[in-house]
């Protein structure tokens, strides 16, 4: 009997600790439209990079994930974003038309907070890439309801209309 209420009280003391936690994943289809002239040679730099509407308006309170378990704002210690995967599902090939991304992270009154970028220029050929993250709490701008997620690339328009698979974790510490 010693050994059992020791066992029973683990998932508590964990939690007390700041021990317990969750992840939220995110995904979604981004749209980019197709160039045409200029548009298909000029690379430029900051260009506006359209996510899905769900990774936009992002509500980690709203998530499944969050509402499975249990716990309310109050009991959440920190979030962070664990991965970013882009994948090429329809339109060009790969993800030639990208050399750089970065994806940033706002709520009004907070300024731009970079959350990911590409390690280096994207390779030719890649039809998957995976984003470098930051080791930031965003604890404040993922539990705000006027969160605003934004990406930008260094990039030209694609030959094709092209859909792009995103996926995003967020790591939620209780």
């Amino acid at each position: 009997m010693r050994v059992l209420i020791p066992s029973l009280l683990l998932p508590f003391a964990l939690t007390a600790c700041g021990l317990a936690s969750f992840d939220v994943p995110v995904s979604g289809i981004a749209t980019v439209e197709a160039g045409v002239g200029e548009e298909l040679i000029e690379v430029v730099e900051n260009r506006e990079f359209e996510l899905p509407e769900n990774l936009k308006q992002l509500r980690i309170t709203k998530s499944q994930a969050y509402r499975d378990s249990g716990f309310s704002e109050d009991d959440i210690h920190s979030v962070t974003l664990t991965s970013v995967k882009l994948r090429i599902v329809d339109g060009d090939p790969n993800f030639d038309f990208v050399e750089t991304m970065e994806v940033f992270m706002e709520i009004p009154g907070s300024g731009l907070v970079k959350v990911a970028e590409t390690a280096t220029q994207i390779p030719p050929g890649s039809t998957e890439v995976s984003l470098r993250v930051f080791d930031t709490d965003l604890k404040e701008l993922a539990l705000s309801d006027n969160l605003s997620v934004s990406a930008k690339a260094t990039r030209r328009s694609p030959v094709n209309e092209t859909q792009i698979e995103v996926k995003a974790v967020f790591h939620v510490a209780l």
